[in-house]
């Protein structure tokens, strides 16, 4: 299955891109496009624990089930007034 990643703030410099398409393993997870995005980007590996996942523009759950042609935000905290 392929979906498309979207990397927000301070992620879009850690890994030089604002968005990026992967292929998944049927019935992958979020924890599995962690997987795959940590031996892309080794950089990431330190941001899991503070970055949400949203799929389809809804917060999930790091074991939430991805589907083909899914839109995925990686979002960190930000802070700002």
């Amino acid at each position: 299955m392929r979906v498309r990643v979207r990397f927000f703030s301070w992620l879009q410099d850690a890994v030089g891109l604002e968005e990026c398409r992967l292929t998944l393993g049927q019935g992958a997870r979020g924890s599995d496009l962690q997987t795959t995005l940590t031996a892309r980007y080794p950089q990431l590996e330190r941001c899991w624990t503070v970055t949400r996942l949203a799929v389809n523009h809804d917060y999930q759950p790091w074991d939430h089930g991805l589907h083909d042609g899914d839109e995925v935000g990686l979002l960190p905290p930000v802070s700002g007034g």
